[in-house]
């Protein structure tokens, strides 16, 4: 008995090219896609318009999100932006972009957000991320409130990089105390990547 060979990408790729029903779901999900990059676009194109003033020509506040350029002057903007009543995904590139440390002075507005922010949402997360990020180490109690208060939920496991980082004994007392809660333990229990 010959063992057949197997299919390789371009065997697979031309036969997919011939098959009128893979075609027509591809086609499908790629308007799906553009109607949803529509969506997203439209809704945040207020945001998208004040920062392309500011000198930024993005479409979008996930354009800023990992760029390696600074953006100093776009952190106005998108704090003006932070409350208003955009989708949930927008929201989260919103708070993401402002986790650099040209945001640092905007602490106490990004943790009144995170709080204020009740539901498990992109949002949430993005702001708990953005926090992490511009936590200086005097900050330390107040992350360690935010880390201990549990209607922040699971997106506070977060802040367990925060007190991992610290040198402070609280942070590492804290650490050991929150070690069996549910929403922090799988993060408390991950060895320590290199920071």
């Amino acid at each position: 008995m010959a063992i057949k060979a197997p299919m390789t990408t371009a065997e697979l790729l031309a036969i997919l090219e011939k098959d009128p029903v893979y075609q027509e779901k591809a086609k499908r999900k790629a308007a799906e896609t553009a109607e949803k990059h529509r969506i997203f676009r439209e809704d945040v194109a207020p945001l998208a318009e004040e920062l392309r003033q500011a000198g930024w020509n993005v479409t979008s506040p996930w354009d800023l999100v990992n760029t390696p350029m600074a953006y100093e002057s776009a952190i106005p903007v998108l704090l003006r932006h932070l409350d208003r009543p955009y989708l949930d995904r927008n929201r989260e590139g919103i708070a993401r972009a402002l986790a650099v440390k040209e945001a640092r002075h905007a602490w106490t507005t990004l943790r009144a957000a995170y709080e204020n922010e009740r539901e498990e949402t992109g949002f949430k997360e993005g702001l708990a991320v953005a926090l992490s990020v511009i936590a200086k180490a005097e900050l330390l109690n107040e992350v360690i409130e935010l880390i201990r208060n549990p209607e922040n939920g699971p997106t506070r496991s977060v802040f367990v990089r925060n007190l991992r980082r610290s040198r402070s004994p609280e942070a590492k007392r804290v650490l050991e105390e929150l070690a069996g809660v549910p929403d922090l333990a799988a993060e408390i229990g991950r060895p320590k990547a290199r920071q």
